[in-house]
């Protein structure tokens, strides 16, 4: 049977300005250093920096097994010039046909719109190659930004997340849901 989460076409997903391809061992000293970034995992469902062992995991083999075994898709963002962040298909449940979109940037490419260009990448191959009807996404209820990117991608708001994610404190926080359908 065909798998869940298919190889990117030609292995790679590419508007002409950025391209966007599976993570991969290479991208370990660029992946720890934006992983590590607090920016970046302040906005992460879990906000902790990972261990170098952990995103060496994930570099080497876990992204390329959660490939395989279609539970995530997670890609790295490259406008020419390396590894400028990631995007990821997670939570895929194609009997159902759902997907949630997660990307973070590094703070220097910021405001390009390339947050845009792979959600948008993101997006596409999820409904004609993965088959999915629904992608959605989270966001903090303060996170402007990222709420920019995704209605210009076309997701709509759904509503509020009452406890959608955990704090460090143990308590839990609201998130905005959002989404977009194949048929929009």
């Amino acid at each position: 049977s065909p798998r869940v989460l298919p190889d990117l076409p030609g292995g790679t997903l590419s508007d002409g300005v950025i391209t966007l391809r599976p993570l991969g061992a290479g991208d370990f000293e660029a992946h720890l250093r934006h992983r590590s970034s607090p920016d970046v995992y302040a906005g992460a469902a879990l906000p902790l920096p990972p261990s170098a062992e952990e995103a060496r995991e994930v570099c080497e083999w876990r992204a390329a097994v959660d490939w395989l075994r279609g539970r995530s898709a997670l890609m790295v963002i490259d406008d020419g010039e390396g590894y400028q962040g990631t995007i990821g298909l997670y939570d895929v449940a194609r009997i159902v046909g759902t997907g949630m979109i997660g990307y973070d940037l590094r703070a220097s490419v910021r405001g390009r719109g390339y947050a845009t260009r792979a959600v948008n990448l993101v997006r596409r191959w999820a409904f004609r190659e993965v088959g999915l009807d629904r992608v959605w996404a989270g966001t903090d209820l303060h996170n402007t930004a990222s709420q920019a990117v995704l209605r210009r991608a076309g997701f709509r708001l759904e509503g509020v997340e009452r406890g959608g994610l955990p704090t460090l404190a143990g308590r839990r926080r609201d998130t905005l849901v959002w989404a977009v359908l194949s048929s929009d």
